[in-house]
């Protein structure tokens, strides 16, 4: 019986590796790599499916038979550097399968079902949690203890109840409750410690040292229980909200994601034994970086900006917020409440009414004061990380306000299911505040995050988290450059064409003075009164609004930002050449488009350049500077690559297109190798080393020619289709981790080939190790992202104890220098209030 419910079910039954991994290799050589190993391996149906799939030492391979011959098969792969998140739930009491839902970037969820009391579903997460999990970089907070209120134990009954009505979780003694998870379910890793612990009803949320870990128990029996495992490095942002007066029974924590189906998870929290201060200090720690200080660095007694007129008659109308003295607010809030880390500095503050934002060293803080008693504050932080793209728009004519707009790689709000509103809510994705222009230094702001957002050539942070600016970047704007923010528009004219970089880069260094000291202009482009510009670590959008176009909004976004970027060259009756950018944000910097007047800039240079700073030297640090090749202004690929693209689709020489990118055009960088090249009609598709090249030739006389460039680090997974019996085409597919404007799909690219004219294994081991030299060259750790795990104790052997990523920053020198020591923290903060206190 258990049988017929498993083939109807289409619940899996576990096989023997090894026979798996042999048949595997069976099939096609190419399809494992020679050092991968299927650790454990699944079939469909109770094991008499056509359908498996199996879990390798570096990824997750689905093998899905389609047709009645069989002859069609689909390999998807899931590498285990893509997984953020997974689910997995026990089977329940009338419940014939277990189930894990994965996470993957660019992917999508992959749900997996296996047969109920044939595959022991806490041995699939244990290991998925090793191979996810092990990778992850482990901040070093040994000694440090996340305590709640001591009166939390001493909570009556009836207050109890309440809480449990009201879906408000307690806090635990850390240590009892990673003993419970040790003896019963066995599902922490060895090496991985408990740090917080929460519990509403029968749900347990913890924080460990390596993942937040979520279990929430369903049904009736309590027999179904699923456990969420969420990375720290997938939390892009978080908040903690306070509870109110006595009528308030219950405070929040809030961490913000990347993950499309898991944006937000929010906990409400019993006020009488949780302290959200402790809570906030432990999301601190685990995403901006450990404490390195055991008491709070000296600063001047003042800073930068004014002492406080409070002025809340003003503010409520108006909205505006008002520059403050960051000193006074770096005092409060190293004290009460204590939301910033010893290590960690505010550099400007901002207050409109009772509430306040903050930029701090390491990250941007808004702070949210609720109630009439003001007792209830939301506190949220964003790591400058986490920001992806920032603009500054000037005052207008009739409006006094200046904008700061941020753009981040948090997922916006969808509409509810079944509700009326036909538009989703930008959420964490985007945000806005306004401020009041006479009151703000807005060059300083301006020059503030973009010492935190941007990132040098290498590559390397510009600024690294924690370490304090140089005073030249946080000097007030001399009172004759101030008004220049405004007029920079005017300083050029003319309509789409490039100019001269050398006298721009003059007039944002010395007339509005709000680049940095080591930036400078590479190529600048004018079209009507917006201008681009291309620095050395950024691209900026000059955008002049309104009529008197004393508006002004100027919108900058890093090289590390862009996930693509493409380049189509002018057609027949279209003259203009497009370079189009995709960034990594889900709101309206999705995508950014700059038009090209031909005859007047070169694109093909331009999207070399961008080649250098994304794929290139320039990003992996083994170059100091641009690489592009001019081309004389020519827009059009010349007849003789038509040609060469004419015909059926079959795969070719890759040392043939090779050269054939080197000149004509010249697309390639010097360094960069082509592995592998298919053609499909006009249009090819070519894998180099350091990225995937779509080539898409249109219309009738394929004048019009568009060269689309990804990275290898945004491939999230793969998949091959291999031919049936009727069908005369394979598939090759690559899901890109770029995502388009306000949906919640990724982009999947789709490669058609001739039946027996392409070898699409070679193509899926070329993608797969790819992949993993990417990742071997940014993960650090010995072995890279494909480090086999340790003799002695398999996948259960702890971490180093020393060295690697647990190793502490170095003591002095260079941007870890301390701050001035004049001052102290004994300096009272000026008059005015700063805020409320907990």
């Amino acid at each position: 019986m258990a049988g017929v419910i498993a083939a109807v079910c289409n619940t899996a039954s576990q096989e023997n590796a090894e026979e798996a991994e042999q048949e595997l290799r069976n099939k096609d050589a190419k399809l494992l790599a020679a050092d991968e190993k299927v650790t454990l391996a699944f079939r469909n149906r109770g094991g008499k499916g056509r359908d498996s799939f199996v879990f390798t030492t570096t990824r997750i391979l689905v093998v899905d038979v389609q047709g009645v011959t069989g002859k069609n098969v689909l390999y998807r792969s899931y590498p285990y550097s893509s997984v953020q998140a997974f689910v997995a739930t026990t089977a329940g009491g009338i419940d014939a399968d277990s189930d894990v839902v994965v996470h993957a970037r660019g992917c999508g969820p992959l749900s997996l079902s296996f047969q109920k009391g044939k595959v022991d579903i806490y041995g699939v997460m244990t290991f998925l949690s090793a191979a996810v999990c092990g990778n992850e970089k482990l901040i070093n907070t040994s000694g440090v203890t996340y305590s709640g209120p001591s009166g939390g134990a001493s909570e009556g009954k009836v207050s109890q109840l309440v809480g449990y009505l009201g879906g408000d979780a307690a806090q635990l003694d850390p240590r009892i409750v990673e003993q419970q998870f040790r003896d019963t379910v066995g599902v922490l890793l060895p090496g991985e410690t408990v740090e917080l612990a929460f519990k509403c009803g029968r749900d347990t949320t913890v924080l460990t040292n390596m993942r937040f870990l979520q279990v929430d128990v369903q049904g009736m029996t309590g027999k179904q229980v699923a456990y969420l495992t969420l990375l720290w490095s997938s939390v892009s942002a978080f908040a903690v909200e306070s509870a109110g007066g006595w009528l308030d029974r219950d405070a929040t924590m809030i961490l913000y994601t990347n993950i499309p189906l898991l944006k937000c998870i929010a906990q409400d929290l019993r006020k009488s034994t949780a302290d959200v201060m402790s809570i906030q200090r432990f999301f601190s720690d685990k995403l901006l970086g450990a404490e390195t200080m055991g008491a709070p660095a000296p600063i001047p007694d003042r800073m930068y900006g004014v002492a406080d007129q409070s002025n809340m008659a003003a503010d409520f109308f108006t909205g505006d917020s008002r520059q403050i003295d960051a000193a006074a607010a770096n005092h409060k809030f190293h004290t009460n409440p204590p939301i910033l880390q010893n290590c960690e500095t505010v550099e400007m503050a901002f207050k409109c009414g009772r509430d306040l934002t903050l930029f701090t060293t390491k990250r941007f803080i808004t702070i949210d004061v609720r109630g009439l008693s003001g007792k209830r504050c939301l506190y949220q932080s964003i790591p400058w990380a986490t920001v992806k793209c920032f603009a500054i728009s000037t005052a207008g004519t009739l409006d006094r306000d200046a904008e700061l707009k941020l753009w981040t790689d948090i997922y916006f709000d969808p509409p509810p299911p079944g509700s009326d509103e036909p538009h989703p809510e930008p959420g964490m994705s985007f945000l806005m505040e306004d401020f009041h222009q006479s009151r703000c230094d807005l060059t300083m702001m301006l020059r503030c995050i973009s010492a935190r957002v941007l990132k040098l050539p290498s590559g390397l942070p510009l600024c690294p988290s924690g370490n304090p600016l140089s005073p030249e970047l946080l000097r007030p704007t001399p009172s004759e450059q101030v008004s220049n923010i405004s007029a920079v528009a005017s300083w050029f004219t003319n309509d789409n064409f490039e100019v001269d970089p050398v006298s721009v880069n003059e007039r944002f260094h010395n007339g509005v003075a709000f680049m940095l000291p080591n930036e400078f202009v590479v190529k600048a482009y004018l079209a009507g009164r917006d201008m681009n510009v291309f620095t050395n670590m950024r691209v900026m959008i000059v955008d002049k609004k309104g009529l008197s176009g004393k508006r002004v909004e100027y919108r900058s976004f890093p090289y590390s930002s862009i996930r693509s970027f493409s380049m189509r060259t002018g057609g027949s009756w279209d003259l203009d050449a497009e370079v189009t950018m995709d960034l990594c944000n889900h709101w309206d910097m999705s995508t950014v488009n700059i038009d090209l007047r031909k005859g007047k800039s070169d694109p093909v240079a331009l999207n070399n350049f961008l080649a250098s700073y994304v794929i290139g030297d320039c990003n992996s640090g083994a170059g100091g500077g641009p690489v592009f090749h001019p081309t004389g202004g020519s827009l059009s690929p010349p007849g003789a690559f038509l040609t060469w693209l004419e015909g059926n689709s079959y795969e070719i020489p890759a040392s043939e297109v090779e050269r054939q990118f080197q000149t004509s055009p010249p697309l390639l960088l010097p360094d960069e190798r082509v592995r592998l090249a298919l053609k499909s009609g006009r249009d090819m598709a070519v894998l180099t080393t350091k990225r995937f090249l779509n080539v898409d030739v249109q219309g009738l006389t394929g004048k019009r020619v568009e060269y689309t460039s990804y990275p290898i680090s945004s491939i999230g997974g793969f998949a091959v289709e291999t031919a049936g019996t009727l069908s005369r085409d394979s598939e090759i597919y690559i899901y890109m981790h770029v995502f388009y404007a306000r949906m919640l799909q990724a982009k999947k690219v789709t490669i058609t080939v001739a039946k027996k004219k392409c070898d699409v294994f070679a193509a899926q081991q070329a993608l797969h190790e790819l992949g993993r030299s990417v990742r071997r060259a940014t993960n650090p750790a010995a072995g890279g992202w494909n480090a086999q795990p340790p003799a002695a104790g398999g996948w259960n052997a702890p971490p180093p104890a020393a060295g690697g990523w647990n190793a502490p920053p170095p003591a002095a020198g260079g941007w870890n220098a301390p701050p001035p020591a004049a001052g102290g923290w004994s300096a009272p903060p000026p008059a005015g209030d700063l805020g409320p206190s907990v």
